[in-house]
């Protein structure tokens, strides 16, 4: 019988088989012996360093010990290379792949609980999108006035007007001037308690410019049964501004699942009117859509709604979330019963300190002045803010990377979770379920069943 021997390197759990030639010897099987684990007799001539070997062209084996039996003979030890030994049938069989190194089954999505997260922050990134458009968000702003009092037959209605810090004074100048009433304050007793201010329903702040209001009528400003004279002034047609647009996303630093997954990505989207909110990265994990904002702005309360949406090609709608925000600034005006002449001074100190920003200042003008008749002020609104107004019209989306632990992909595979034939991914495999149909004893089936799906080479 004829015995094939080789030095040959390979791994234990590896399917490969010697390919270079080999020193071939005659030798006889020990009596008594097993084939899994047989004992070779070899005579003179034994080449200490051969670690590998073949009998009669089947099955492989490694040479666990070599034992001198006399000064020109040897016994090998061997135990039986199942892997090498079956490998056409192993190559052969089709089953479910949980992992392998091979690129053309490796599904890089799906998450890798192999590959360690660190805490280490190795890549901040953000963008900013204009939600508003071009020329539409100003630090000046505008004031919306609400006014009881509407064109046509009904003087019930409230009417709202769109007004620049000056023409917001001339508007209040001309309600609290006398000579503006002199067909009432002609009657002194109606003088008392005559109040122009109750006409007045609020005021709000926003940081747009008159464009992004549309179309407005040029009117004048109707209070109750009275209108200012002169001027005229943007009436608005519309109660409703509507903003949004897609949402540019920073480059991500992993190309994998990593890149949407929170133990290595954090993402935090910035929507104006509504501060920060957390976004969860996988939600973007689907190619042929845009993360897509949508505000709308009730003018007359100054309230938005904010709606985030996932929009797909063929206009497939995912609502991820919806909020509720203020952009129109409540501003307090207000007046006490007395002389008008005072109050509309007044009333400049109150536009020009709003304006400035010194809210302090404006409301302390206001409760400043005192009526002989009824001291008591009447306020309306409540005085809200307007910092970062640079930034009430523009989403930002930020991204937040964490390094992790290198990948294992050559000694332990990456997720593929395929049903594939195991000859076609060379490399690294790991089964789950295997059971390869062997023609050999039990013995030798479930140790190349266990290789499989404890992760084996195929090489």
């Amino acid at each position: 019988m004829t015995l094939k021997t080789w030095s040959f390197s390979k791994k234990k759990n590896s399917t490969a088989q010697p390919s270079g030639s080999s020193r071939d010897y005659t030798v006889y099987m020990k009596e008594n012996t097993s084939i899994e684990r047989p004992v070779f007799i070899i005579g003179t001539g034994i080449d200490a360093g051969i670690n590998y070997c073949q009998f009669s062209g089947s099955n492989y084996y490694f040479i666990d010990d070599i034992e001198m039996l006399s000064k020109d003979q040897v016994a090998l030890h061997c135990s039986i290379d199942v892997l090498a030994t079956h490998k056409a049938s192993i190559g052969a069989y089709t089953g479910y792949v949980e992992r392998c190194s091979n690129a053309s089954y490796i599904d890089t999505m799906i998450y890798d609980p192999a590959v360690s997260q660190s805490q280490q922050i190795i890549s901040e990134s953000s963008e900013i999108t204009n939600m508003f458009g071009t020329n539409i968000i100003s630090s000046e702003g505008v004031y919306v006035l609400k006014v009881v009092g509407a064109y046509g037959s009904s003087t019930g209605g409230i009417s709202m007007y769109v007004l620049s810090v000056s023409e917001l004074k001339d508007v209040l100048d001309f309600m609290f001037s006398d000579s503006n009433f002199t067909d009432l304050f002609s009657d002194s007793v109606v003088k008392s308690f005559f109040n122009p201010f109750q006409y007045i329903v609020g005021l709000h702040w926003f940081p747009f410019s008159k464009s992004a209001f549309g179309t407005v009528s040029p009117r004048s400003v109707k209070f109750g049964w009275w209108e200012t004279t002169g001027d005229t002034y943007g009436r608005l047609e519309s109660q409703i501004i509507n903003g949004g647009g897609n949402v540019t996303i920073p480059a991500r630093y992993y190309a994998d699942f990593r890149s949407y997954h929170n133990g290595y990505t954090q993402m935090s989207l910035f929507l104006p009117t509504v501060g920060l909110v957390p976004l969860d990265p996988s939600l973007l994990s689907k190619t042929g859509g845009n993360l897509q904002v949508g505000i709308t702005v009730d003018i007359a309360t100054g309230n938005t709604l904010v709606n985030l949406w996932r929009v797909f090609t063929g206009g497939v709608q995912d609502l991820l979330a919806s909020y509720k925000g203020k952009i129109g600034v409540d501003v307090p005006i207000g007046q006490s019963n007395g002389e008008f002449g005072s109050l509309a001074t007044s009333t400049a100190m109150t536009v020009g300190g709003v304006f400035a920003g010194d809210a302090a200042a404006a409301i302390g003008g206001i409760q400043g002045i005192v009526g002989s008749y009824n001291p008591g002020a009447s306020v309306i609104g409540n005085y809200g803010g307007r910092e970062s107004v640079a930034y009430q019209g523009v989403a930002i989306c930020s991204i937040r990377t964490y390094r992790s632990g290198e990948l294992l992909t050559n000694v332990h595979g990456r997720p593929c979770c395929k049903n594939i034939q195991l000859g076609l991914a060379p490399g690294f495999i790991k089964c789950a379920g295997a059971s390869v149909p062997l023609a050999a004893p039990d013995t030798e089936i479930e140790e190349v069943n266990n290789y499989l799906n404890t992760g084996f080479y195929y090489e």
